[in-house]
């Protein structure tokens, strides 16, 4: 009977976790959000391939907070892909899918580059926590919108290397493992792609970052970005509730899945209201102003 349950175990193990075809995909990824006021975000990304008759990429159809196949693709604004010799490769979409990319590379090619261009103009009920928005001096990120990534891997076993480079002498909120920075430029610890795309950030030139809390399972921290200065006047009697319910979720459930946890807060009468969870994160927008009446 004994083997009868570790078969069973191991037939439910193998269902939860499936095989990736390929293991630990690398790809290079940079961001470019210097743009980000003029409603423009870049991204460049490299990945080593096999020569093939076709490659096939994917954009990012099930993200984080939408209950359905409805990554927000409509605002992709230019798209090319190159090989190793910046040599230009020939692609098409999928008649079915549209959030697949077919790529015809050349008997040598070692390397696929892919440059895309996001417009961050989509203010949509479906995609306002999954998507871009930029202004004059506050930005919103979420990197699903950005990246193309190769059929046939899992998420889980593709390791990015990311580099985002922030429009001049903004601040910036994230859960993301910062590695380094110099001047606008971040450069982040290798990560999965799925890991990778959990982590939105939110940049502005106004920002304020507060500790909420340190306890003996995890750090808590408050970013807030405003289009104005005067909105980070916040009381005491604002911040306490939040100090005490970080205690109380630890005292419910007498552990955490994350060694720091940071809230994204952005105040604004232009970007769309926003409740969003993450694993190390969490998402909000509110109107500007908001945190002086609570």
């Amino acid at each position: 009977m004994m083997k009868y349950k570790l078969l069973s175990v191991l037939i439910i193990a193998s269902i939860l976790l499936p095989a990736s075809i390929n293991a630990e995909v690398q790809m290079n990824i940079t961001i470019d959000a210097s743009d980000l006021p003029r409603k423009l975000l870049k991204s460049t990304i490299s990945t080593t391939i096999k020569p093939n008759d076709s490659i096939s990429f994917l954009y990012p159809k099930w993200i984080p907070g939408i209950h359905g196949p409805k990554g927000p693709i409509k605002n992709i604004g230019g798209l090319t892909f190159t090989d190793n010799q910046n040599q230009i490769l020939r692609w098409q979409r999928d008649w079915k899918d549209v959030y697949r990319f077919y790529v015809y590379p050349q008997p040598n090619t070692k390397q696929c580059n892919i440059s895309l261009t996001y417009i961050c103009n989509q203010n949509s009920v479906n995609s306002k926590g999954v998507d871009c928005f930029g202004y004059a001096n506050l930005g919103i990120i979420n990197w699903n919108t950005l990246l193309l990534y190769p059929e046939g891997t899992s998420v889980r076993d593709i390791i990015v290397s990311a580099t985002i480079i922030l429009p001049t002498g903004w601040d910036y909120g994230s859960a993301l493992p910062v590695k380094d920075k110099k001047g606008d430029t971040l450069f982040i610890k290798k990560i999965s792609l799925e890991e990778f795309i959990d982590m939105p950030l939110i940049t502005a030139v106004n920002m304020k970052h507060i500790e909420i809390d340190k306890t003996k399972n995890a750090t808590y921290y408050l970013h807030i970005a405003a289009h104005d200065s005067y909105d980070f006047d916040i009381p005491d009697s604002t911040l306490l509730p939040m100090k005490n319910l970080v205690k109380e979720t630890e005292l419910l459930f007498q552990r955490t899945h994350f060694d720091e946890y940071h809230f994204l807060l952005y105040l604004s009468d232009e970007a769309p209201s926003n409740g969003l969870e993450h694993r190390n994160s969490s998402l909000h927008g509110v109107s500007a102003g908001s945190l002086k009446k609570w």
